[in-house]
């Protein structure tokens, strides 16, 4: 999947997925909401699929993003991604268009077991503080900087940041219809 949809131009040829497949938090604070396939066409394989739930996950970063910084009043300047999904060439170069930022790997495939171990090591002393023990715990490598393709992402974030208010009433009478269906 991911080999074909590296092949596809971004926007998954008109297809948008809306990721609150448990709810929203934020910015929406929705129990209600539920992700969204839209512009589903007969043309549209797997791939288009797959491709679409990378952007769709990338923009829902992005509105995430702009919140913390709105709310902290600082810029950030660059994401580190963990993970599986990290070691997809393709996943980074979505994130990096879709984010405008450059995006850094963590030479660690187990992020969550590496942050207990600076923890640890901070708690038992041997490392001063979390950055110290940061700095000398942990490895980044370059992974994606924005590219060619950062202006369509962000033509397409617009109409992203759209879709949940367009349906925020729908996803809210479907939560309902099924709230009083019998067993």
């Amino acid at each position: 999947l991911e080999r074909d949809a590296a092949l596809l131009a971004p926007g998954s040829d008109g297809l948008l997925l809306l990721p609150y497949f448990a709810g929203v938090m934020n910015p929406y604070w929705d129990d209600d909401a539920r992700g969204a396939l839209v512009g589903l066409r007969g043309n549209h394989g797997p791939a288009h699929i797959f491709r679409a739930i990378l952007e769709g996950i990338a923009m829902e970063l992005r509105l995430h993003l702009s919140e913390i910084e709105r709310a902290t009043a600082s810029p950030i300047e660059r994401v580190h991604a963990v993970g599986g999904g990290a070691s997809s060439a393709l996943w980074c170069q979505i994130l990096a268009d879709v984010l405008r930022r450059p995006i850094f790997r963590s030479q660690s495939t187990e992020a969550s077991s590496l942050g207990a171990a600076v923890l640890g090591m901070v708690a038992v002393g041997l490392l001063r503080d979390t950055n110290d023990a940061v700095r000398a715990m942990t490895r980044l490598d370059p992974a994606a900087e924005p590219g060619p393709d950062a202006p369509r992402y962000a033509a397409l974030c617009e109409v992203f940041a759209k879709l949940y208010p367009s349906l925020r009433q729908t996803f809210s009478d479907l939560a309902s219809i099924a709230g009083s269906a019998a067993p």
